[in-house]
């Protein structure tokens, strides 16, 4: 990773196509190393800041979903994982994927959330769309640090089915379908470009 961080973002591009990893994580050490070194603690760092903000994202994910008690426990849980402490010191990009996907799917969340607000403020304001816009963010950054994020979007699209079907939102059906589109689309560059 560090070796293949130094190069120019083309070059890392086609180290990253002929490696198993899209190439988001190089691109982002490639910068973090510019700004910070190439010393075993500087290149760590990149994934254990990437780690300390995936605790926070499930503790944000908890607190959404079951309240403030069990996000704090899901968060001290994650936060001495020894999984997720060990890969929160490798200069790879797990942590990276594990990271935008929580953050994708705490965007998911928010937008249910938003969906099922007074029609006043949902979904047809402006401000409706934000957590969609996160989520399109999210999710694509996670699909272009690890092939497995793919996992991201696929569980997301079964909680939001579950929940249209349920809640019969059609409209928010309708913007959903739309943010997978998106992701789709911009995703396709990556993949026609790894064809090869």
């Amino acid at each position: 990773s560090v070796v293949l961080a130094t190069r120019d973002l083309p070059t890392i591009a086609q180290g990253a196509a002929d490696d198993i990893h899209p190439p988001l994580y190089y691109f982002l050490l490639h910068y973090w190393e510019s700004l910070f070194g190439q010393s075993e603690a500087a290149v760590r760092s990149l994934s254990a800041l990437m780690g300390v903000a995936l605790v926070f994202l499930t503790w944000a994910i908890g607190k959404r979903l079951f309240g403030s008690l069990t996000a704090l426990a899901g968060a001290l849980l994650l936060a001495v994982s020894p999984v997720a402490v060990y890969y929160s010191q490798e200069t790879r990009m797990y942590t990276q994927a594990a990271m935008f996907g929580a953050a994708a799917f705490l965007a998911m969340l928010a937008f249910i959330q938003r969906s099922v607000a007074p029609r006043s403020v949902a979904p047809t304001s402006a401000g409706s769309y934000v957590p969609l816009l996160l989520y399109i963010l999210a999710a694509l950054a996670a699909l272009y640090s690890h092939y497995f994020a793919f996992t991201v979007p696929l569980a997301a699209n079964i909680v939001v089915a579950a929940w249209v079907i349920r809640a019969r939102r059609w409209r928010a059906a309708i913007a959903w379908i739309v943010a997978q589109a998106i992701v789709g689309v911009l995703f396709l560059p990556w993949l026609l470009y790894t064809l090869d």
